[in-house]
């Protein structure tokens, strides 16, 4: 009984399994997404709102730097969910967490330490859902990273989920650095 040995065996009976393991991330390998800084506005008589600005790197040394307030990244997480469900049910159980809402009423939303955990915990969130399985194929996830919108593959209709027009629910073709 030697694990060695059996996963030798298993390396050399199926070597595609891990190209293809491998395909599964690549459409963003090389990529980098953090969250650079928070940012307070206050609109009108409004509490001031938070928004986290990405930094998005692609391998070729393009940055985009959207600002997603964290309703944004529930939106993102709810649509992936959906989409995963109808989708890719097998894989829904990969999706990360996301950290919980906090209520205003109990929590200072302008408090400097509440703002930096949040916003650690949204970065542990984006570095997480970045090596998804089939990640690529969930066009919102593009969009909320780059700040640009996807394209839906060639011969596929606009629209991942015909009830939900949202650009957060549709396919997507890989990346612009992706090659396949």
């Amino acid at each position: 009984m030697e694990i060695r040995g059996v996963q030798s065996v298993f390396a050399t009976v199926s070597p595609s399994l891990h190209d293809r393991q491998a395909a599964v991330v690549a459409p963003y390998k090389g990529w980098s997404v953090v969250i650079a800084e928070s940012v307070k506005a206050r609109t009108g008589t409004e509490p001031s709102v938070t928004f986290y600005k990405l930094q998005t790197t692609t391998p070729e040394g393009r940055v985009f730097t959207p600002l997603r307030r964290y309703s944004a990244f529930d939106e993102l997480d709810r649509g992936l969910r959906a989409y995963y469900t109808h989708a890719l049910p097998h894989l829904v159980g990969n999706i990360p967490e996301m950290p919980p809402k906090q209520w205003r009423w109990f929590f200072d939303h302008e408090d400097p330490e509440f703002i930096n955990e949040r916003k650690v915990g949204l970065q542990n969130y984006l570095q997480r859902l970045m090596h998804l399985p089939r990640i690529d194929e969930f066009s919102g996830y593009h969009t909320f990273i780059t700040g640009e919108r996807a394209l839906a593959p060639s011969g596929s209709s606009s629209s991942g989920n015909a009830n939900n027009s949202s650009p957060l629910s549709r396919p997507a073709s890989p990346p612009p650095a992706a090659t396949r």
